[in-house]
């Protein structure tokens, strides 16, 4: 990967020289969701909020537009 600036998750801006999975990777930690007994709740939130989200622009994509979708 080329040298590139980047802003990352938590706002921090650095050069880039490799591949950043192995930090994204390391943000996570060992702990994967399927081995949790329940959801935690910030993963719950940020689902509902994208499932919201893409609710909001399939209605925006099948009613139709003034007025051109006369």
């Amino acid at each position: 990967m080329a040298d590139a600036t980047t802003t990352g998750t938590h706002g921090v801006t650095g050069e880039v020289e490799h591949d950043v999975r192995p930090a994204v990777e390391v943000d996570m930690g060992s702990t994967d969701d399927q081995d949790l007994d329940e959801t935690p709740d910030t993963t719950a939130g940020t689902t509902a909020t994208l499932a919201a989200h893409l609710v909001h622009g399939a209605r925006l994509l099948r009613d139709p537009q003034y007025p051109a979708g006369s």
